[in-house]
């Protein structure tokens, strides 16, 4: 997953697109089992504004294509641009930086079960601070995260 993710996010290697979304679908579908349960598909938003194409956003979008669960990319919305968390390794560093960064619709997700995707992971900082404003602001009934790789790190 992680080569995919790479030729997909730094090389724009669409024809890997297809195979990620299959390992991910099944996955969804038949390991963790929960597609059936959830109300509505939200990915972080990324980080990099500038690029052309966005991994996240093209993943989610096909996610939601295939198992007709909706994706509201607004429902999360990135308020402060921070620095680029991946040269960042201390993780309450990570979190200070984040703090205020994003801000939630609760129109949108109140009530609801989300899943919340990120294509990264490293400390859990992002996740973490996306999670509890979908809660405290958007008041989502529960949050399911699935994040695509863990990335290595110096902490």
């Amino acid at each position: 997953m992680g080569e995919l993710l790479y030729r997909l996010k730094y090389e724009a290697d669409q024809s890997v697109l297809s195979d990620i979304l299959d390992t991910v679908v099944e996955y969804l579908t038949h390991s963790w089992r929960i597609v059936q349960i959830l109300d509505l598909i939200v990915p972080v938003p990324p980080s990099d504004t500038n690029r052309r194409s966005q991994p996240v956003l093209e993943i989610v979008r096909g996610i939601g294509s295939r198992t007709g669960i909706p994706v509201l990319a607004e429902a999360l919305v990135k308020v402060k641009q921070t620095l680029q968390l991946k040269n960042v390794y201390d993780y309450q560093r990570r979190v200070d930086l984040l703090g205020d960064a994003f801000t939630s619709q609760r129109a949108l997700v109140q009530g609801k079960t989300v899943l919340l995707f990120d294509d990264l992971y490293r400390s859990g900082a992002t996740l973490s601070s996306a999670t509890n404003v979908l809660y405290n602001q958007g008041k989502a009934a529960k949050i399911c995260v699935l994040a695509l790789i863990k990335t290595r790190s110096k902490t």
